[in-house]
């Protein structure tokens, strides 16, 4: 794992590690249906429905960690989205509204192929 790096878990997926220096870590616990249907969405032309897109998803991504590599460019400008919905655990939701922080974290992913 490097700066920019992003790791993917599988529900149930223990994970442990040392590591060198500081580091800052973010974690987002998201529901796997959410997931689904956010990425439905997002490739809506591409799939029948979401049991197909479960079917793709499942056959490609059969590991329970996968490692995903977008940079730290790419992480610079996810981290406001992320640093938003921090805020909202800690604080709880906004007076902009509880899910500002959600759309723009989803169009910069959205975004990213």
């Amino acid at each position: 794992m490097s700066t920019g790096d992003v790791l993917v878990l599988a529900p149930d997926t223990l994970l442990g590690g040392r590591p060198e220096g500081s580091v800052t870590i973010t974690t987002v616990f998201t529901d796997l249906d959410y997931l689904l249907n956010q990425t439905y969405w997002q490739y809506a032309s591409l799939v029948a429905d979401v049991f197909h897109l479960t079917e793709i998803l499942t056959s490609r991504f059969t590991d329970s960690m996968q490692v995903l590599r977008p940079g730290a460019a790419r992480m610079g400008l996810l981290s406001p989205w992320l640093d938003g919905l921090v805020d909202c655990t800690i604080e709880g939701p906004p007076v902009k509204g509880p899910f500002t922080d959600e759309c723009g974290l989803a169009a910069e992913i959205g975004s990213s192929g």
